[in-house]
């Protein structure tokens, strides 16, 4: 069951509901105050349900990022900002939302663990080590670099999960995004619909937190209300971290673990 409200009114999957009726489907519809959307605001806001796989709400996101757009939805750790890293001006548009620095990279994001090759490479070396290591031959060793093959132990111990995996970047990703870099910071986050959009897309997210670079990281979606008008559509889910975050430590806000593999595949920062 989907819900959303656009330019101050709720709506229904496509369809508008009667004032005063609670519950559509016996799902309580998002109520976002008129107060905070001006009348002028194209923004699409959805709530998830959890009571479905939510393919219509995933549907409308294919739609709008295939046509350029950027939106706002939950991760494991935080709510981000996403567009498709394939495409070049949704990412500069992505860069502009967040008034970020265009020599500052943004990482991607996709739904499984060999897709993860798809997009990255990583240094012989460690693919070596591992083998080493767990006294396994590599035999998906001329199926790489795009078969996770020895390495996906690893990979399924870190993700899907609050890390982000800094290692080269494969000749198929998108070559303006971050042109500055042969390196490329991936994610699989562990939440359920962020990785079945990026599944249903098939190709990679540019993935950065929803907020203006510089302040806080957000939580909810109501933490970063000013991006609001400068989005196509925001993805609610309530108050996200809670599985990984340790509120009382002061972890909140603080993203995704990020290490970089080194070139010698034998250690990391």
């Amino acid at each position: 069951m989907m819900s959303m409200v656009r330019n101050g009114s709720t709506v229904h999957g496509n369809e508008p509901f009667a004032n005063g009726e609670d519950k559509i489907g016996g799902y309580k519809p998002v109520k976002i105050s008129t107060d905070i959307l001006p009348s002028t605001m194209k923004t699409k806001f959805y709530k998830l349900s959890h009571s479905n796989d939510n393919e219509d709400v995933i549907e409308s996101c294919v739609r709008i990022l295939h046509q350029g757009g950027t939106i706002a939805l939950p991760t494991d750790t935080l709510y981000g900002v996403a567009c498709l890293a394939q495409s070049t001006e949704a990412v500069e548009k992505l860069y502009e939302i967040k008034a970020r620095n265009l020599l500052k990279p943004v990482a991607i994001c996709v739904g499984d663990l060999y897709n993860v090759c798809q997009w990255t490479r990583f240094p012989e070396g460690l693919i070596e080590s591992v083998s080493k290591t767990l006294g396994l031959e590599d035999k998906l060793k001329f199926q790489r670099p795009s078969s996770p093959g020895v390495l996906y132990g690893l990979l399924e111990d870190l993700l899907p999960g609050p890390v982000t995996i800094v290692t080269e970047r494969s000749p198929s990703l998108n070559n303006t995004l971050n042109p500055e870099t042969s390196l490329v910071g991936i994610r699989v986050p562990d939440h359920k619909f962020i990785r079945d959009l990026c599944n249903r897309l098939r190709e990679p997210l540019a993935l950065t937190s929803a907020n203006v670079s510089g302040e806080n990281s957000s939580l909810r979606i109501e933490d970063f209300r000013k991006l609001w008008p400068k989005l196509d559509a925001v993805i609610d889910d309530g108050e996200v971290g809670t599985t990984y975050v340790n509120k009382s430590l002061q972890y909140a806000k603080e993203g995704s673990t990020v290490f970089q593999i080194q070139t010698d595949g034998l250690s990391f920062k």
